[in-house]
């Protein structure tokens, strides 16, 4: 299971999220989600808003695990106004298990 946050800085609304796994550069997308789970006050405080839900769980499945072994964890935050797909901090040094 894969969890965490991702929020557009000052904006209440829910995001997606893409999961993808595999070196930079030449990756392979494997889901998305919305981060649309209820959060707490650190994490209303990061995103610089006082509504909405923020926080994700993605889960893996077995064959996903299989498949993708070793390989790094990349997620990007998708931008709801067309500006940057941000790589979210906490996914740099994450791999599949």
């Amino acid at each position: 299971m894969i969890t965490g946050w991702a929020c557009y800085p000052g904006w209440g609304g829910s995001i997606d999220v893409k999961v993808f796994v595999g070196p930079a550069g030449s990756s392979t997308f494997l889901k998305a989600v919305l981060a649309d789970t209820p959060n707490s006050q650190g994490v209303y405080d990061a995103c610089d808003t006082q509504e909405g839900n923020h926080r994700f769980r993605i889960p893996l499945t077995l064959e996903e695990v299989d498949e993708h072994h070793g390989k790094r964890i990349r997620i990007r935050g998708i931008s709801p106004v067309g500006n940057g797909n941000n790589l979210l901090a906490e996914t740099v040094e994450h791999f599949v298990p």
